[in-house]
């Protein structure tokens, strides 16, 4: 059902975005009124009108009818403006903008014994018997008038001077609005209420307004009432919604009227469900499914997931729910970014590392290199963006950029591997479709399948051994720690190794793990002056392209990787293992600390924990969080990481393991 109502709505948004390209503002205006008769609108308001008519709400039917006619004479204005003008869309929704922003709307009263809502402007005051003047706040009312629109105040002035009346001056505007404040307050016959706010929702400040100055010095006796002489419940009480969020404020509270406005809400056919959740939260007790049935509503009886999910989890429970459980995702604004730097990199080492073996590349000239580059680009702008010609300047100078960056990456990456025994035999690999996907089978017999795409895979082959390493092109920084394993952090490579390890066999052979690297795919700018040669600022640029990331301690592994583009500690030039260096039998751990971190995952979800306890220390991860106004974490007590050594992490993962994985 719902996907019919997105499909009936978007299908003539989409064709009306169409048609009104390069259209002139009766063409736009014309292709607006027929989408809003596609889309049944008249229908609608029609409809609407029979239905309060028929419950007795005439003025509210006629006031359907009046908002459609105004939208309509809005329309045939923007046409009278616009014309047979050509008119971009912004140009167009900025008039019809202002258009309906000038609408103003207002009912004469019914009756002779009633209450009349409105502006000072627009309200009608004939000796009222009580006024109540609300929002009196310093330069809001009586406002300070500003020159708005196409004329400074200067201009209005000499246009005036000269019988040309565009607006009011900022002079006869004041006077205006001290007017009005004055027939406000000078209209009742018997009482008069002022009030004023000092804060709002945002924390702003105000201060009272110059009316509530002038009536106080008219009137020193007065009477004046300060907030705290009010009783909020009391008040409150009048309205339901308030009495509601006066209920849920005060819930802990064992008054005579909070004991009465909880017996109302919990037996309220309407209320009574919002009054459990308030009642839950109360008792701070953490997010738990009550009913462990409806987790596999939700999930579905096994896990199919992106190996990235599972730090996601690992980083806070309730926000994985929320976003993978719920799918209730960040509203993001609506924007296209076409030439996005990381998708043209990944493309291009794609193509480009499939198209060339190790042989062919390695004999190729820089010039040929460049070349090659500059077409797999153009061929990517053709295909994707219609090809240079019909891109703007400005596209044009930023795609430039980013082909003098890929020229100087693509160089750097092919001299890395000229000087390795490592050759990429991969690029984009898919983890659940090029080579069977990482499962993990829990006790209660449900399974989680981890998929995901590998940037670059390498080979080395040393007699019998095919030594595999990973690469992935990183265009952020990022700094790979080993101890983040242990908090479930970090964990995306190295899944993606333990699953070409256990299921890489077919397409290369018995599978050595070599290691993983993340490599920068941006070219960071240096500061140089004049003095420094050319070979000295590529030698400062590689420096920032160094690779880091864990290998193999293994003898084959270390003499085919070169210290001068691997970020590791060497002693005469080589690898040495204070660095990120692991041995077979550490990587055997690590691939069980994954085996149990998944494992441990899968057993959470599926007992319905889905607590606020987010992961605090080297990763904020309520930093941006767009779930941090709901989940009230400081009801569950957080968890911190560390950053420790690698031989520290290697010992707590073999105590782990030998206590079964308890932690």
């Amino acid at each position: 059902m719902a996907e019919k109502v997105r499909k009936n709505l978007v299908e003539p948004l989409v064709k009306f975005r169409e048609d009104i390209k390069d259209k002139t503002g009766r063409e736009i205006t014309e292709k607006l009124y027929n989408l809003l008769e596609q889309l049944e609108v008249t229908n609608a308001v029609s409809q609407m009108f029979d239905k309060l008519k028929a419950d007795g709400e005439i003025a509210q039917a006629k006031e359907q009818i009046r908002l459609w006619n105004l939208l309509i004479g809005t329309l045939d204005q923007t046409v009278a403006v616009a014309g047979d003008l050509k008119i971009s869309l912004k140009r167009y929704f900025e008039l019809l903008s202002l258009r309906l922003s000038a609408l103003q709307i207002a009912d004469i009263p019914r009756t002779v014994d009633s209450v009349s809502v409105g502006t000072a402007t627009r309200v009608r005051l004939n000796n009222e018997k009580a006024v109540f003047l609300i929002g009196c706040i310093d330069g809001v009312f009586p406002a300070v008038p500003s020159a708005s629109g196409l004329f400074s105040a200067y201009e209005l002035k000499t246009l005036i001077a000269n019988n040309l009346p565009f607006g009011d001056e900022p002079a006869e505007l004041a006077d205006f609005e001290n007017y009005m404040a004055y027939k406000s307050a000078t209209a009742p016959s018997q009482k008069l209420f002022v009030s004023f706010y000092k804060t709002d929702l945002t924390g702003g400040t105000y201060m009272q307004s110059s009316i509530i100055n002038e009536i106080i010095a008219v009137f020193p006796n007065i009477l004046l009432h300060r907030e705290e002489e009010y009783c909020s419940v009391a008040d409150s009480t009048w309205a339901i919604l308030p009495a509601f969020e006066e209920c849920a404020r005060n819930f802990n509270s064992d008054s005579n009227e909070e004991r009465a406005l909880k017996k109302y809400f919990s037996e309220n056919e309407i209320f009574k469900d919002k009054y459990s959740a308030v009642a839950n939260a109360s008792k701070a007790k953490p997010f738990v499914f009550d009913d462990k049935s409806n987790v596999g509503l939700l999930f579905g009886n096994d896990l199919n997931i992106s190996a990235s999910q599972v730090e996601k989890f690992s980083l806070c429970r309730f926000s994985y729910f929320c976003n993978y459980g719920m799918n209730v995702r960040e509203r993001r604004k609506a924007e296209i970014n076409p030439l996005e730097y990381g998708t043209f990199i990944h493309y291009i080492m794609e193509v480009f590392f499939s198209k060339y073996s190790k042989n062919e590349f390695s004999n190729m000239s820089e010039d040929e290199i460049n070349k090659e580059c500059d077409s797999i680009l153009d061929d990517y702008v053709n295909k994707h963006f219609g090809g240079s010609q019909k891109n703007t300047p400005r596209f044009m100078y930023r795609f430039n950029k980013i082909r003098e960056n890929v020229h100087f990456l693509v160089l750097h990456i092919i001299e890395e591997l000229k000087n390795s025994g490592f050759e990429p035999v991969d690029c984009e690999l898919k983890i659940d479709g090029d080579i069977p996907g990482y499962e993990v089978v829990l006790p209660t017999g449900q399974k989680i399948l981890l998929r995901g795409s590998v940037d670059r895979v390498d080979i080395l082959k040393k007699g019998e051994e095919n030594y595999i390493r990973i690469i992935d092109y990183k265009t952020g920084p990022k700094e790979f720690k080993l101890s983040d394993i242990l908090y479930g952090l970090n964990l995306q490579m190295l899944i993606y190794l333990y699953a070409i390890t256990l299921g890489g066999e077919e397409r290369y052979g018995k599978v050595t793990p070599a290691g993983i690297l993340y490599m920068p795919a941006t070219v960071k700018p240096i500061s140089a002056d004049n003095t420094i040669s050319d070979e000295q600022i590529n030698e400062q640029v590689s420096k920032g392209l160094k690779m880091n990331g864990m290998l193999l301690n293994s003898l084959d592994v270390i003499d085919n990787s070169d210290a001068a583009y691997i970020s590791f500690n060497t002693k005469n030039g080589t690898l040495t293992a204070g660095g990120s260096l692991a041995s077979l039998e550490e990587l055997g751990m690590i691939f069980k600390k994954l085996d149990m971190t998944v494992a441990k995952m899968g057993a959470t979800l599926y007992s319905g924990n889905v607590e606020a306890s987010p992961l605090k220390g080297g990763k904020d991860s309520c930093e941006y969080c767009p779930y941090d106004s709901i989940c009230a974490y400081h009801m569950s007590d957080c968890r911190n990481s560390f950053s420790l050594k690698n031989d520290e992490v290697c010992r707590i993962l073999e105590e782990e393991q030998e206590n079964g994985g308890e932690e």
